[in-house]
């Protein structure tokens, strides 16, 4: 997973920092001193790690999806902020289990996507299934209408793009989506996998065809 090089000496770290600037090139002024910048860990141990994370954080958890998130690879994962979060939201989102899954796997790719090549891509194709619209606006990238905050936060397993607000998937199809055709009074094909629906009185149809 990387190239080794043998050295004479060893490296002495640079010291006495007050900031970042007074550190050579990629080290960190940390209480004092400049340190080399840790590896990178999975996607999820950054959000945690990074504090800013922890209602996104608490929603994984909650709907069981932390080997997702840790372990699944390449992936890049679109990530609200905490302060993207209304007030009640989590709570809300938190109470229907099955809603929250497809809610957060609407923020995961199966790529790995970074910021020079998400601006060029009109789509793409989430974990939900579902397809997320991306498009710049007065400069500004969004995702699904969702303004992209920050970019490229590289993690063992792929990459975080922070956003301003949570994606909110688009509505599945239903039974009375686009119907085609009526096959007997009261059941119709639709949309949906062109399955016999016996929903029709429902959906706007009545024993004649549509009203």
């Amino acid at each position: 997973n990387g190239i080794i090089h043998g050295l004479t000496d060893v490296i002495d770290l640079p010291s006495g920092c007050m900031a970042d600037g007074d550190c050579a090139d990629g080290f960190t002024c940390t209480e004092g001193q400049c340190l080399p910048p840790r590896p990178p860990t999975d996607i999820l141990q950054e959000l945690r790690d990074d504090g800013g994370f922890t209602t996104f954080v608490q929603l994984i958890e909650a709907a069981e999806l932390e080997l997702l998130f840790a372990t699944i690879s390449p992936i890049t994962v679109f990530a609200p902020a905490d302060a993207s979060f209304g007030a009640g939201e989590a709570e809300a989102l938190l109470g229907d289990v099955d809603a929250l899954y497809d809610r957060l796997v609407y923020h995961v790719v199966r790529e790995l996507v970074l910021a020079e090549d998400l601006q060029m891509r009109e789509s793409l194709d989430t974990e939900l299934g579902a397809t997320l619209s991306v498009e710049v606006v007065n400069g500004a990238v969004r995702v699904g209408g969702v303004v992209v905050m920050d970019t490229d936060r590289v993690a063992l397993n792929g990459t975080i793009h922070t956003i301003s607000e949570i994606l909110t998937p688009p509505e599945r199809a239903g039974a009375c989506d686009m119907p085609v055709r009526i096959d007997a009074p009261g059941q119709f094909a639709g949309s949906t996998a062109g399955a016999i629906n016996d929903h029709a009185s429902s959906c706007g149809f009545g024993s004649d065809g549509p009203e």
